[in-house]
């Protein structure tokens, strides 16, 4: 048996004055941020959140980097263990993570530990 939802039967969790409360401290933050923080701090926001952006990337790439070279060397022992239709498929999973590992990294960061350029200054 099916039963359809309606509205009497809906529980509503806290009093509605409560929730009205919350919609106030939300609609004030945002107020706070637009008219304080952002005007004082904007342009260095963009720059934090590149930076977050490009670590969080850069984490992916490398793993992602990482476990396709593991496919490509299991397929690679495979291919001398005499067992061609594992290592056909390891190595084109390799390549796969391998390429989509690229996308993800950024162009020269491979192998180096120097920061790149943050900005225009």
């Amino acid at each position: 048996m099916i039963t359809i939802p309606f509205i009497d039967n809906t529980i509503f969790f806290g009093k509605k004055q409560d929730q009205i409360k919350y919609v106030y401290w939300v609609f004030f933050g945002i107020i706070f941020f637009l008219a304080i923080y952002f005007p004082i701090f904007g342009s260095n926001l963009r720059y934090e959140i590149g930076t977050i952006l490009r670590f969080i990337f850069n984490s992916i790439g490398n793993i992602l980097v990482f476990v396709g070279l593991i496919f490509i060397l299991l397929g690679v022992l495979s291919f001398f263990n005499l067992n061609p239709g594992k290592a056909l498929i390891f190595m084109i999973l390799g390549g796969v993570l391998l390429s989509f590992g690229g996308i993800f990294l950024m162009p020269g960061s491979v192998g180096t530990t120097d920061p790149a350029p943050k900005g225009y200054h």
